[in-house]
């Protein structure tokens, strides 16, 4: 009997004429889900599904839709969204916030996970408004939330441990270049990653033109009863082992490999003056990976990791990288020789000056300089991208 993974991914191959690769964005919102309702103290993997416009993201977070019970589904966000002092005279109890939507203790009782259908529109906002949308994340991505109102004191949440799965385009990308206020809170998958064919386009819309409306309708209808099932199986499954998962040594210390190399890769200047001496610390996104290819496996019908989680969590991590960061690293690395500000620009297919993000990686000690203009990777550095095999994939 094939797993809910693999059932799910015959699903959506049917209804979108994805494979292989294409198909990756399906396992990473189904273990991301998953996360929410692990126990302890276990970092939640937010995910942020990222790609063109009509690519397939709707149609996936279209099927965790369960008519607003454990999955809270949204299009788009306001700034008081998350905690708003209004209330009803007639029913001064009923509180109308999010985050009230989003409580365990709101029936039925348990993790909830927040599903943004859009979240690149909200970003057009006035940035004082958005700061504001990320800072309650933020606060609410640790478990608790205080708001002061003088028509309601003090409210205070404590317990909120909902996940979080958006969908956006890589607007997102220029977004965080400029702006951090979330802290690296969520993980990214990007859909679309390998660079499809003009035919296999073509092919993909031949597909989606000839294939009948009715038919589709259905096969919508058999995803999401799929996936509701999967997703109360395994949330059974978690209650009764606790989300235990064998990982073998050489998974558990390539993880933490691959997490030192990410955080150290997407760490940026502070602003246009100034930079950070240390680089972004690690620990939360070694347990952000971890939790991931957990519910990866649980969803898969698994008691143990392999080398196809240990890749995914891989590529799951390649994905949060701002992309010309990821290619200036590559082409570093392909080269094996120190290379000038300007070809390694060149190589990141970077806009502007690149040589800010570049001293800010020899600040932290990945890259050092060797003559006035010219920089090589850290050797210590280099062994960790071969044998964590960090590269492998890209293109």
């Amino acid at each position: 009997m094939d797993s809910p993974l693999k059932t799910l991914r015959g699903l959506f191959h049917e209804l979108m004429a994805w494979e292989g690769e294409e198909l990756m964005p399906v396992d990473f919102v189904m273990a991301s889900y998953l996360t929410a309702f692990l126990p302890g103290a276990v970092e939640k993997a937010w995910g942020d599904l990222c790609g063109p416009p009509a690519i397939g993201k709707t149609e996936i977070l279209r099927a965790l839709d369960d008519g607003q019970q454990r999955t809270i589904m949204i299009d788009t966000l306001t700034e008081n969204a998350f905690a708003s002092a209004m209330r009803d005279p007639d029913e001064p109890e009923k509180d109308f916030s999010l985050l009230y939507q989003l409580s365990s203790g709101r029936h039925p009782k348990g993790p909830k996970v927040l599903v943004i259908k859009e979240f690149s529109t909200f970003l057009n906002m006035r940035s004082e408004k958005v700061n504001k949308i990320f800072a309650d994340l933020r606060s609410a991505y640790d478990g608790s939330y205080a708001i002061a109102a003088g028509n309601i004191g003090l409210d205070t949440r404590t317990d909120l441990q909902f996940g979080l799965i958006t969908a956006c385009t890589e607007k997102l990308d220029d977004f965080r270049r400029t702006n951090q206020t979330l802290g690296e809170r969520t993980l990214m998958c990007r859909i679309g990653r390998e660079t499809a064919t003009y035919a296999a386009r073509a092919a993909i819309a031949d597909h989606v033109v000839r294939g009948c409306r009715i038919r589709k309708a259905a096969l919508r209808a058999r995803i999401k009863i799929a996936t509701r099932k999967a997703i109360n199986d395994a949330i059974k499954l978690i209650k009764q082992t606790g989300g235990k998962v064998a990982q073998a040594d050489k998974y558990i210390t390539r993880v933490a490999r691959v997490a030192t190399i990410a955080t150290s890769i997407r760490s940026s200047p502070l602003s246009k003056k100034s930079f950070t001496n240390l680089a972004e610390g690690s620990p939360r996104l070694v347990g952000q990976l971890t939790a991931w290819g957990d519910c990866r496996v649980i969803f898969d019908g698994r008691k143990s990791w392999n080398d196809t989680d240990y890749a995914l969590v891989r590529r799951v991590a390649q994905d949060t990288m701002p992309p010309e960061f990821l290619r200036a690293i590559h082409t570093l690395y392909k080269t094996g020789k120190s290379m000038t500000i300007e070809e390694i620009r060149a190589g990141a297919m970077a806009d502007g000056d690149f040589y800010r993000q570049l001293k800010q990686w020899e600040i932290i000690g990945i890259l050092h300089q060797q003559a006035s203009d010219e920089y090589f990777l850290d050797p210590v550095f280099r062994v960790d991208l071969e044998a964590t095999g960090f590269m492998e994939g890209l293109q």
